[in-house]
């Protein structure tokens, strides 16, 4: 297969803003730059796709286009309205192209030195908008990545289209792919909750939330087992970007008072968890990560505008995991938890779309019984 791809160009400065409009709408960036180059890719020094200055290029004859793979079809409308705005001319508003196959869906434009390019999805999700979006559910559900690559993660972001808002990348497919991946979720206009689970001094902890903010995370996780200090820390370093929360990560879903007895804590897991909580929120962190289990208990004793995300969720019937602490979806939600990280229930499933929707459908459900039903909290 091809190892890169160039193009010559009459002006790089031009050119260069045009594809970082471009190409940043699909997830990629420069990772290349002298004064006559410049290469697109996700690894720096690992560029695809290459603009080279020339003196008089001549752009390629009819036939001839660039067709780059899209993470998501709202990407694809990113991507159109970002060339246009850079100097492109439209040459095709995004769409699906049944001509090109069933679930073909791209947008075409040419740039400013009359090449022709494309932005392709093709995987059968429903377009951009479309009426999947209605349950108050879909964005209560981060589907949780937990793959060993981007190419799958991103498979399933594809299918999800749409529906699907949140999404977590934890310490597997960000050491596998890099922060590219969370790059690529956040210009598809996806929030992101970074499962970092920071746990080191509070100058390191800072610099990582900090990083976080510039790759434009919505959530982010610290160990509350860290302290005041180190949670302060990570609260200190969010301030700057709006659109991040630090959430504290209270007592592992896998854990019981075995384990917390095995590393030195007398507590129940229930009391260890309200500890960690409260210090979290004295320490000015926007929720806490705690099983279904604990979720009534920290709605009642928590800020109402405290976010309390669950892992841990299971379906019922399903096959049990290493998760300790575990309930339904609803029974969550019921209790008070405001969001849920769901993984494998959803990427195992033989039709994650119809799995995705089930979810959302029995969350809305939950959501409504709770309003109506204070008692409901447990």
């Amino acid at each position: 297969m091809l190892h890169h791809v160039s193009l010559a160009v009459r002006d790089l400065a031009v050119a260069g803003a045009f594809y970082d409009a471009a190409m940043g709408a699909l997830g990629y960036r420069r990772v290349f730059q002298d004064q006559t180059a410049i290469g697109y890719g996700i690894e720096d020094g690992k560029d695809k796709f290459c603009l080279k200055l020339r003196s008089n290029p001549v752009a390629p004859g009819p036939g001839f286009h660039l067709a780059f793979d899209a993470p998501s079809r709202e990407s694809i409308h990113t991507f159109h309205a970002k060339a246009l705005a850079a100097g492109g001319t439209d040459n095709g508003a995004p769409g699906p192209r049944p001509n090109y196959g069933q679930h073909y869906y791209a947008a075409f434009v040419i740039d400013p030195d009359g090449h022709h390019v494309e932005a392709v999805a093709n995987g059968p999700v429903g377009l951009v908008g479309h009426a999947t979006n209605a349950s108050p559910g879909n964005r209560q559900v981060i589907v949780a990545l937990d793959f060993e690559s981007a190419a799958q993660a991103f498979r399933l972001v594809e299918q999800l289209g749409a529906a699907a808002y949140s999404y977590k990348v934890g310490l597997q497919l960000l050491t596998a792919q890099g922060p590219s991946v969370v790059r690529q979720l956040v210009t598809a206009g996806k929030q992101v909750f970074l499962d970092l689970k920071l746990f080191e001094i509070p100058n390191s902890v800072a610099g990582a939330v900090a990083a976080a903010g510039q790759l434009g995370v919505g959530m982010v996780t610290v160990h509350a087992s860290g302290g005041t200090a180190v949670l302060r820390a990570a609260v200190d370093a969010a301030r700057p970007f709006p659109q991040l929360k630090v959430l504290a990560l209270t007592v592992i879903t896998s854990m019981r008072e075995q384990e917390l007895r095995e590393v030195g804590v007398s507590s129940s897991v229930r009391e260890q968890v309200l500890r960690l909580a409260k210090l979290a929120v004295a320490a000015g962190c926007h929720g806490v990560v705690a099983s279904p289990q604990e979720a009534g208990l920290l709605r009642a004793a928590l800020p109402g505008d405290a976010l309390i995300v669950t892992p841990g969720t299971q379906l019922p019937g399903e096959a049990p995991t290493d998760q300790a602490r575990t309930a339904t979806p609803a029974e969550a939600i019921r209790a008070g938890s405001t969001h849920l990280v769901i993984g494998r229930s959803i990427s195992r499933s033989p039709d994650p779309v119809q799995s995705f929707l089930a979810i959302c459908d029995q969350i809305g459900q939950a959501v409504a019984q709770r309003a109506h039903d204070p008692a409901a909290l447990s």
